[in-house]
């Protein structure tokens, strides 16, 4: 039985060729699976939400961006969850608040690294 790093591997492969070939929906297939298969991995949902924004499915796209930022926002990456933020308000201005809720949540991280509490 192949390991899970073999397996994400052949998917970068097929990722990659989906790509270069331009089969879109064989990039978002494979983007899915690494996504299930790497969830604590940014990139995959956010290259998702790039490729179904770009193929005109915007709601689609816009919960891949959620996702990928709820993993940044996790771990502690708040330049990369704000600009993700940035970009789904862009896509959906009903969400406009969910700035104000990353920068809430933004603080109270950087007043507890600060104060030294994890």
């Amino acid at each position: 039985m192949a390991s899970s790093s073999d397996r994400a591997d052949k998917l970068r492969h097929q990722l990659d060729k989906a790509i270069e070939k331009g089969r879109v929906k064989e990039a978002i297939a494979a983007l899915g699976d690494l996504e299930r298969l790497e969830p604590k991995e940014p990139r995959w949902p956010q290259r998702l939400g790039d490729l179904l924004r770009r193929d005109g499915q915007g709601p689609k796209a816009e919960e891949a961006y959620l996702r990928a930022l709820d993993v940044y926002s996790k771990q502690g990456f708040l330049p990369q969850a704000v600009a993700l933020a940035k970009l789904v308000v862009s896509l959906n201005p009903a969400r406009a608040g969910m700035l104000d809720q990353l920068g809430q949540q933004g603080t109270r991280d950087l007043r507890r690294t600060l104060s030294g509490e994890h």
